[in-house]
């Protein structure tokens, strides 16, 4: 039962992360672009090029791994004590702090007032 939670989460990772740098990828060229994903909630409509970005939840530290900082606006609050994020973000302070409690506790003022292009965040499961 554990290992096939593990394995569900570590795949909805995997998935989101694939999503997130295939985005990147396409942000380069990108302009007037639209890409469509599929998430829990049915197929979305991004806009590119995405220019700021919200990780919230275990998605944090993509940007560390991908060296994008430039186009994140707003992170969980404990990214900010992860070790990968502090040996690759530069400026912390432009960076806003955002609840690690992403679904119960999310500062949805802070969040229009950032006026990102993209939020990435892990929902759960939404049927369950």
């Amino acid at each position: 039962m554990l290992i096939a939670r593990f394995k569900k989460a570590l795949i909805s990772y995997s998935l989101g992360t694939l999503v997130v740098s295939s985005l990147w990828l396409n942000v380069a060229n990108a302009s007037n672009q639209e890409v469509k994903v599929k998430d829990y909630f049915g197929e979305q409509t991004i806009k590119l090029p995405v220019s700021k970005i919200i990780y919230l939840g275990s998605f944090a530290e993509v940007p560390a791994m991908f060296n994008t900082w430039d186009r994140v606006v707003g992170i969980s609050d404990y990214a900010f004590k992860s070790d990968i994020v502090k040996a690759t973000l530069k400026d912390p302070k432009r960076i806003k702090s955002m609840s690690s409690d992403h679904v119960a506790a999310l500062n949805v003022e802070l969040l229009k007032k950032l006026s990102p292009d993209l939020v990435v965040t892990f929902v759960g499961n939404p049927k369950a």
